[in-house]
């Protein structure tokens, strides 16, 4: 295995390769260098034999690879109709040949016999660990003699790898709690950081603290582990909040106090001093059962919601009034970047000539619009004011369905108040075609105004309709007579009808 390699084994290797493999990133396949041994094949020899001496690393550009997407069914005309591949170097595969032929050769020395011959379908592989993978998962069908001998050979445990990947061991089977067990006992073991050491992170999640305990509640089962004084377990809240440590203490009781201490006999029983000083205390009683106490998570309401990270969330989020551009701008087929720069135009908070000429004091920002260079921008000259935008919205306008919408951007806002919820292919597309105008045209002021570079009228449009036609490609619309008329101006195939 571990043999200085020959001429001899990197040409055999080589001229192995079938001529029709996918070619690498250089796009030259094993072809080319079968046809053209006589000329690069002592710079091939030189260049393999130099990196099996070396060791270190392979060269990067070596061990570079190309996404190819290859099409499941005769006429892919979505995303997912693809299956992508890692295309490697032709070197690359060479060393993997080679590799793999060694260990084919080892395997018939101990005993594997004809049966080898099936590492051959996967000598030539896109990466080695997949293939050392199968070799291992093969080993239990090895005589057990054999695969000993392998074994210590290796180094490795039969059936893993000596690779982790997020800290849990690569197997050959189903994860055991065994095989997250050291990791599980790191993050047990892990201490939260001193005060002075806090992370920006650990001070945020710290600071939810007093927010997300207000939900978590302890139903009481026999109340042995409530804390009586510190858990929320009746409508008041924790009763410290209420009940002073001096008067606590004084009444024989003390911080640690559970609520089965003052239970007996399935009674409740409050020290006479606390119920003289809090007489609501009385009513604070609640049945005890034999069952355990838990944990809920329950709404200011009173319903209990079942524990996750997006109820957390929902229940401790700031809230406000729905405003009535929401369904234009947060639609469930929303292209988010082009919805973000529609929600920063609905709120005025683009960075628009207009805006930052009090802070520039050197005047060195252009002090015209980039797209029609005759006044300052602003964001409804930009939206669709300007004779270059309005041309382009112009255009888009007609493929979208709104030839009698205004060209001012809150206007046209103003116009879906009404439709906007509504889940026609036609207010889908009109919905993605103002967001995509919009975001294309700041891009466009941006590039010429930062980058130097312009774009005709055109290319912006073509931009634009690349965009919305390809999030429309993922959705799907009910067949209807005005869905098939935009069908067809968009171009999209039939699969798009349920």
């Amino acid at each position: 295995m571990v043999r200085t390699v020959t001429d001899r084994e990197i040409k055999n290797a080589m001229f192995s390769m079938g001529d029709d493999k996918s070619p690498g990133p250089d796009g030259y396949t094993a072809a080319f260098f079968k046809e053209a041994w006589e000329i690069v094949g002592d710079d091939i020899i030189k260049a393999i034999r130099e990196l099996s001496l070396r060791d270190e690393r392979l060269l990067k550009e070596l061990n570079h690879t190309i996404i190819a997407l290859i099409p499941k069914i005769k006429s892919p005309s979505r995303v997912n109709d693809y299956r992508p591949i890692s295309c490697c170097n032709v070197l690359f595969k060479c060393i993997s040949k080679i590799i793999a032929n060694r260990i084919k050769q080892s395997l018939k020395i101990l005993g594997y016999g004809d049966d080898s011959s099936s590492f051959a379908t996967i000598a030539i592989c896109d990466n080695l660990g997949p293939y050392l993978n199968h070799m291992l998962l093969r080993m239990s069908f090895i005589p057990f003699c054999y695969g000993l001998s392998i074994l210590s050979v290796l180094l490795f445990e039969e059936g893993r790898l000596p690779v982790k990947y997020l800290g849990v061991p690569l197997v050959s089977s189903r994860l055991m709690i065994r095989d997250c067990k050291e990791l599980i006992e790191k993050v047990q073991n892990r201490d939260v950081p001193l005060r002075g050491n806090m992370s920006w992170g650990w001070r945020k999640i710290l600071q939810l603290r007093p927010i997300v305990r207000e939900f978590i509640w302890h139903k009481i089962g026999n109340g042995m582990r409530t804390s009586l004084w510190f858990d929320t377990w009746c409508e008041a809240g924790p009763l410290a909040n209420h009940v002073s440590s001096r008067d606590i203490h004084r009444s024989g009781l003390n911080s640690k106090s559970m609520v089965i201490d003052i239970v007996h006999d399935g009674n409740w029983i409050w020290p006479q001093e606390l119920l003289e000083k809090y007489p609501i205390l009385n009513s604070y009683t609640l049945q005890i059962s034999n069952e355990c106490d838990r944990l809920e998570w329950r709404l200011h309401d009173g319903t209990v919601k079942q524990f996750s990270v997006s109820q957390v969330w929902s229940s401790i989020r700031p809230r406000d009034v729905k405003v009535d551009w929401y369904d234009m701008v947060w639609f469930p087929a929303n292209i988010p970047r082009h919805a973000i720069n529609l929600w920063l135009i609905i709120k005025r908070k683009l960075k628009t000539q207009d805006r930052i000429c009090s802070w520039d004091i050197s005047n060195s920002l252009a002090s015209t619009c980039p797209l029609c260079e005759a006044i300052p921008d602003s964001h409804e000259h930009l939206f669709f004011m300007c004779p270059f935008s309005n041309d382009v919205w112009n255009h888009m306008k007609r493929l979208a369905g709104l030839d009698r919408v205004s060209h001012d951007i809150y206007a046209i806002i103003a116009y879906f108040d009404v439709n906007a919820r509504r889940r026609s292919s036609h207010i889908v597309i009109a919905k993605l075609v103002v967001a995509a105008s919009a975001y294309f045209i700041w891009q466009e002021r941006n590039w010429r105004l930062f980058k130097k570079t312009k774009r005709t009228v055109n290319q912006v449009i073509e931009c634009i309709y690349s965009a919305v036609r390809l999030k429309l490609l993922s959705c799907f619309f009910k067949r209807s007579k005005e869905g098939v008329h935009y069908a067809r101006m968009w171009k999209l195939p039939e699969t798009i009808f349920r």
